[in-house]
C-alpha cells in the first residue's frame, strides 16, 4: 500500500500529475495539480479494483480522511468522492452533512437526489450533525426529515406504516428513504 509520495512533476492532465519518485513515474489522481518541474507530495489512496490500480493524492491529511469516509458510503466511488471534494473545502462538505443539506450535494456532477441523501445518513453517524433530524415516536419527526430531503409527504406517511416501530431511529429512516426511492 503506497501511504504517501513526494517528488518531482514531470507531467500534468486535467486531474492528475505524474509524479517522479527516484525515478519512478507514479500517476497520481488529484484536485491539487502542480505545475511541471515543481517538487510536490501528497498523502495517497490506493485503490485496487480487479483490472487497475489508482493513486488519489491529497495535499493534507484531512483530505484524505473525507476521501476514506466518502468512499465508505455505498455507490460512491473515487470519481464522485474526488468530485465532492474539487467542490468544497472539507469543512464545508462536513457542514452540509451536519445541515442535511442535500441541494449541496446535488449541485456536484454525478450526485443526483438519492445519492445526496444516502451521503447525509451514512455519513452524520461518522461526522456528528449539528442539526440531527429527530425521528420522534409519533412519526412526525422522520416526516418533516423526509419532507425536507425532498420527499413527497403522502408518499411519506404511506411508507412510515410500513415500517417496524422497533427500529431505532436511524434506521427507520434509512429504511424509510430505501421504500421511498423505489417509488
Amino acid at each position: 500500500m503506497i501511504a504517501y509520495l513526494k517528488g518531482k512533476v514531470i507531467g500534468t492532465g486535467k486531474d492528475n500529475v505524474v509524479l517522479d519518485v527516484n525515478g519512478v513515474g507514479y500517476l497520481v489522481h488529484t484536485s491539487e495539480v502542480i505545475p511541471t518541474g515543481k517538487f510536490a507530495e501528497y498523502y495517497i489512496y490506493t485503490h485496487v479494483r480487479e483490472d487497475a490500480l489508482d493513486l488519489y493524492g491529497f495535499s493534507d491529511r484531512s483530505k484524505l480522511d473525507l476521501f476514506k469516509l466518502l468512499l465508505g458510503v455505498s455507490g460512491v466511488g473515487p470519481k464522485v468522492a474526488m468530485a465532492i471534494l474539487n467542490s468544497a473545502e472539507p469543512d464545508k462538505v462536513y457542514a452540509a452533512v451536519s445541515k442535511a443539506d442535500v441541494s449541496f450535494f446535488k449541485a456536484i456532477p454525478g450526485i443526483g437526489k438519492k445519492g445526496s441523501q444516502k451521503i447525509i445518513i451514512e455519513l452524520k453517524g461518522k461526522v456528528g450533525s449539528v442539526t440531527d433530524i429527530d425521528l420522534g415516536d409519533e412519526g412526525e419527526d422522520l416526516v418533516e426529515g423526509l419532507t425536507s430531503m425532498g420527499f413527497d409527504r403522502k408518499q411519506i406517511r404511506k411508507v412510515i406504516v410500513k415500517l417496524d416501530p422497533k427500529l431505532p431511529d436511524e434506521q427507520k429512516l434509512r429504511e424509510a428513504i430505501k421504500l421511498l426511492g423505489k417509488k
